[in-house]
């Protein structure tokens, strides 16, 4: 007996990523958008105000649930085909955008511990 390919698997009876993006088109098109967001976050974090804490953390919340997202799709379509270029190179793709929201992230903490306490505790009474 033979081992099939992907492309010989009834479509019912494999995963349905449409709920995280409708095709591969709409994944090109939200990574292109993060890696633009990632080079305009890899500057300096400032947070001079509560408000800037509060954007900043909001801002970094939102990048995570994204970079997940498109992470997401692209390891559940390396394991659909392993074999297939194009679903190793979105895989690779999606890691080196993880590897960006990494460095962004340092920025972030960097500048999130370097708020003195006294400010904080300021910022969470208005």
């Amino acid at each position: 007996m033979s081992k099939i390919t992907r492309d010989q698997v009834p479509v019912e009876e494999t995963w349905d990523l449409t709920p995280i993006f409708e095709s591969d088109e709409a994944w090109e098109k939200s990574y292109l958008a993060l890696e633009k967001e990632l080079e305009e976050l890899e500057h300096e974090v400032v947070l001079s105000s509560a408000s800037d804490v509060l954007e900043a953390i909001r801002t970094f919340d939102q990048l995570l649930v994204n970079v997940g997202r498109t992470s997401s799709y692209a390891l559940y379509k390396f394991s659909e085909d392993g074999t297939d270029t194009s679903n190793q190179t979105m895989l690779g793709r999606a890691q080196f955008l993880r590897e960006k929201t990494n460095r962004v992230k340092t920025n972030y903490v960097n500048a999130l511990i370097s708020v003195p306490q006294d400010k904080i505790n300021k910022y969470k009474t208005h």
